[in-house]
């Protein structure tokens, strides 16, 4: 998703008429990102978009931590997944980092979300903070294999393309996230 992102990117900066001087694309599993950081210093730049998941996320923000540069950083909720907070916390307190979350358990009026806020919880918070690392890929996990239950359901067969023909026909589902 991360390169689809890219254009999506650039083609709204350029509609409103933004500056889009520096890209930077990275590859999953990428250990070091010293380059890319410098670079960022190089060219100046003062805010950061940043599309990675936790484990190269929080590689790049420590390595712009370490160069001591100041910029804003904007990136999605599946950045801070994982143990993106406890392996970026000393930067964490230095940077500006701003996460968009499209979706949150906390205070949710939702049925099913609460429902399985509290079944999740029930069974895997071990913690006191009773936290979900992923609020989002819980509820996106917990949809997907919903909506594939009911189209094979609807489909009445596990045939991969009566299940497809159903899944693009759904009527409708009363999910966590959407409904």
């Amino acid at each position: 998703y991360g390169r689809e992102s890219v254009n999506t990117i650039k083609k709204t900066l350029n509609k409103e008429h933004l500056i889009n001087s520096n890209i930077f694309i990275f590859n999953q599993g990428q250990a070091n990102f010293i380059a890319e950081s410098h670079a960022i210093a190089h060219n100046q730049i003062d805010c950061v978009i940043l599309i990675a998941n936790s484990l190269e996320g929080s590689k790049i923000i420590n390595e712009i931590y370490k160069t001591n540069q100041h910029v804003a950083i904007y990136s999605h909720w599946s950045t801070i997944g994982g143990s993106f907070f406890e392996t970026s916390k000393e930067a964490l307190q230095n940077l500006d980092l701003r996460i968009f979350q499209t979706f949150s358990f906390l205070h949710n009026k939702n049925a099913v979300s609460t429902t399985l806020r509290e079944a999740y919880l029930k069974k895997y918070a071990k913690t006191r903070d009773r936290r979900i690392v992923s609020e989002n890929a819980v509820a996106q996990a917990y949809d997907a294999i919903n909506l594939l239950a009911q189209a094979v359901k609807e489909a009445n067969s596990t045939d991969g393309q009566k299940i497809k023909h159903a899944l693009e026909n759904l009527h409708g589902m009363q999910g966590a996230i959407k409904y």
